[in-house]
């Protein structure tokens, strides 16, 4: 398959993601990033908290 077939399979695989996601989502109040934390938890490493407006929904970014 060459470079143009890759485009087009990619472009169907982003559109099938996208009717997925449209359809787990339907209903559903958008999410909102409330907060983004840096927290030090040695003097190398920092871990960066994202708070989303559901106050339940949180990730390590």
């Amino acid at each position: 398959m060459g470079a143009v077939g890759d485009l087009v399979a990619m472009a169907k695989l982003n559109e099938a993601v996208g009717q997925t996601y449209s359809d787990a989502t339907r209903g559903l109040a958008p999410l909102k990033i409330t907060k983004v934390r840096a927290i030090t938890t040695s003097p190398r490493l920092v871990v960066v908290k994202g708070e989303t407006s559901d106050r339940l929904l949180w990730a390590p970014l």
